[in-house]
């Protein structure tokens, strides 16, 4: 999730970008009619790279998709961004602008059968990414790197990692986190 969070949200630019490009390798004739309706990923998909779709599924559904990111990582939103267009994609093609953009905004309404969900849509879409190493947004070369930060812990935690306490180190109750 690092990245997501600084300023001038370059992740979520770049994972706008490559969602972008995953709809229109995979979903050509979604693709078209959604840029024809003007329908872009910054107007459905903030919180569902943000959030990793809370407020967007069923909460039920939001939970295993949490599971299922802290496991395999920024892929499962990837394929999930994926595989909820492909799934709702019959519908959407009927669809002008307001209709459409409200449906991908309030799909929490709709009932998942969320093991259903993550076997037979979400993992499907991880694998076809990852055969086609598309799985996540490329950072482009003149951009560098998120840093990792160097403060926190009581000022323990450095760009090595986090420095554990030693004996005769007290934390400071006036110290925040």
């Amino acid at each position: 999730m690092h990245g997501y969070f600084v300023p001038g949200l370059p992740k979520l630019l770049r994972s706008f970008d490559h969602h972008q490009s995953v709809r229109k390798k995979y979903l050509p004739k979604l693709h078209k009619h959604l840029s024809r309706e003007e329908v872009e990923p910054s107007l459905y998909g903030t919180k569902w790279f943000l959030q990793c779709f809370l407020d967007r599924v069923p909460f039920s559904l939001t939970l295993r998709l949490w599971d299922l990111h802290l496991y395999l990582g920024e892929v499962v939103v990837t394929a999930t961004s994926y595989g909820v267009l492909k799934l709702h994609q019959k519908e959407l093609l009927k669809m002008k602008f307001e209709d459409a953009v409200g449906y991908l905004q309030s799909m929490a309404n709709q009932d998942y059968d969320n093991d259903k969900i993550i076997l037979d849509v979400v993992q499907p879409c991880i694998d076809e990414l990852r055969r086609a190493k598309m799985e996540r947004a490329a950072i482009p070369e003149n951009e560098k790197p998120p840093e990792v930060p160097d403060v926190g812990l009581n000022g323990r935690l450095s760009p090595n990692g986090y420095q554990p306490k030693t004996s005769g180190d007290e934390l400071d109750p006036e110290t925040e986190l």
